[in-house]
């Protein structure tokens, strides 16, 4: 692991900051002091944007292959400032993927780059975002060299790699990339037809006064922690019921876990089916109105949706308790039940702290499933009646989709991905000090 607090380590960071703040601030220097007439200068610019733009009344052409250059001068330096501090290994490989990290940045934002120029961006903005950008990329590289190097002493072999390494690059294209590029389109006015102009936080800014989307997202919330507490507690009795031994209890680990494979969108409109269709005709049978118009009410429509969420994914979570509750030593259960414990003791006591590690991952998988549920919310009510059971995924595609507003909506998207972020991350925390305390 990276201990920051080292002070070598602490002044590499320094260094490799201020290497490309200096980087950076040298290529702009044209576009900050328009009078200078410094040719050296408005290339690095241009080299950053990596192709023809007019500024000032000047016109020049940096091919792409020159971001080489920029890389190999980064990291260059970055091996040079390690061998300087005699800090050599793992620090030197941090500083190189660091490097060339700052090259990959800048040649994938140039496009960029040059939009928010013609937009009328100022050149602060542009820096931060840039920079902003840079910082990310590095760290995630730091973070995925760190964790290749545990791994290789752990296996000590490269195999791993080669196999996990199209998953990565996969996750870097389908994930990393467009949530960069959505948060470029989220400081635009972009509707997907007109051409784009620059707003800087204007999209932000609207979304404090957006009744609609904090109503959506309270609305989020409470279904989200129905959720976790519904799913996880029967998913926790299923996986009791199966790990006791009678005949049988492998067909029934296989008939709780079905409904996980089934697709959102089918299993939405199946459900949609027996709640408006079959619920209806027994309750019309029965005379109870309380199954008649199951989904044209809100709070209805709120329990149908924690149904069909819990009915798919408790067989999931089942499998993940199953598997702790397995490893629950025999003689540590048979001493409690000698000594006179009863089965709410040797439960709560014993088998509850021994799990505690199914808890933290079962809570964060139900919790962020449950905050970005789209496809069920879209196929069982579709936010019907009048947008009261609309999840906030599902508003934010609307906004994006319906309305036309795909830059408020990567805005939307955003400050949601956040919320999430950091709920999860606070869960994930205190479930590890539970793990501990026990």
């Amino acid at each position: 692991m990276i201990d920051v607090r080292h002070r070598k380590i602490r002044l590499m960071i320094i260094c490799l900051l201020l290497l490309v703040f200096v980087t950076l601030i040298f290529s702009y220097i044209k576009i900050v002091f328009p009078s200078t007439r410094n040719e050296v200068a408005l290339k690095g610019y241009q080299l950053l944007a990596g192709k023809r733009i007019e500024l000032s009344g000047s016109n020049y052409k940096i091919q792409p292959s020159q971001f080489l250059v920029v890389g190999l001068i980064l990291t260059a330096l970055g091996l040079l400032a390690a061998v300087f501090m005699k800090k050599l290994g793992d620090m030197t490989a941090v500083v190189l993927v660091c490097s060339l990290s700052a090259m990959v940045c800048l040649y994938i934002m140039r496009n960029e780059l040059t939009q928010f120029v013609r937009m009328g961006a100022s050149v602060r903005f542009q820096f931060g975002c840039l920079l902003g950008f840079v910082l990310l990329f590095a760290s995630f590289l730091v973070c995925f060299y760190t964790l290749m190097k545990k791994s290789m002493r752990v296996t000590g072999t490269p195999w791993f790699w080669l196999f996990i390494g199209p998953c990565v690059v996969s996750l870097i294209v389908v994930v990393f990339v467009p949530t960069v590029i959505g948060l470029f389109y989220s400081f635009t006015n972009w509707d997907g037809i007109n051409d784009m102009k620059f707003v800087g936080l204007t999209n932000f800014q609207k979304l404090t006064t957006d009744s609609m989307f904090w109503e959506r997202f309270v609305f989020t919330a409470k279904f989200a922690v129905a959720s976790v507490i519904f799913i996880n507690g029967i998913g926790l009795a299923l996986a009791m019921l199966v790990t006791r031994r009678f005949k049988g209890r492998n067909i029934l680990r296989t008939v709780f876990y079905v409904p996980n494979l089934i697709g959102g969108l089918i299993l939405g409109y199946i459900w949609n089916f027996i709640f408006v269709d079959i619920f209806s005709a027994i309750g019309q049978a029965l005379h109870i109105p309380f199954l008649q118009g199951w989904l044209s009410n809100p709070a209805t429509g709120f329990w149908g949706l924690i149904i069909v969420t819990v009915w798919q994914m408790a067989g999931y979570m089942m499998v993940i308790y199953v598997a702790y509750l397995e490893n629950v030593p025999e003689d540590l259960l048979e001493a409690a039940r000698i000594d006179g414990a009863q089965p709410t003791q040797v439960f709560y006591h014993i088998i509850l702290p021994m799990i505690a590690p199914a808890f933290t991952i079962n809570t964060f998988l139900t919790l962020s499933n449950s905050f970005k549920l789209f496809d069920q919310n879209l196929a069982l009510t579709g936010g019907a009646p009048g947008n009261t059971t609309q999840l906030l995924a599902l508003n934010i595609y609307a906004t994006a989709f319906s309305a036309n507003r795909l830059a408020y909506a990567q805005a939307k998207a955003l400050v949601f991905f956040v919320i999430v972020g950091l709920i999860s991350l606070i869960q994930v925390y205190y479930s590890k000090r539970m793990e501990v305390e026990v």
